[in-house]
């Protein structure tokens, strides 16, 4: 799972949010080459250069569904910005600011 602070928040006009979700989609049709291709031009970008190498990795192995679940929780993150998502952590270990 990705930490709170690599995920992309908030990635209109981006061509690697783009890419992503070009993968996604081409996944969702199970065209995993189309997929590759897309997740090839997500790795340029250094935002989604971890996770386009972690769902090429997952597409070698074999696991496309597990490789989709990953794109998806990056595009749709459980929380909306990294300070909330440190403020959640906090909250969850006790911790006071």
């Amino acid at each position: 799972m990705l930490a709170c602070d690599d995920a992309l928040f908030g990635y209109d006009d981006d061509p690697a949010a783009d890419a992503m979700i070009a993968a996604a989609n081409a996944l969702e049709r199970r065209d995993i080459i189309e997929a590759r291709v897309a997740l090839g031009a997500a790795e340029r970008w250094q935002s989604t250069a971890q996770i386009g190498f972690e769902a090429l990795s997952l597409l070698d192995d074999g696991r496309p569904d597990e490789a989709a679940r990953r794109i998806d929780l990056f595009l749709h993150p459980k929380w909306p910005s990294a300070a909330a998502c440190a403020e959640a952590y906090e909250q969850a270990m006790g911790v006071r600011s």
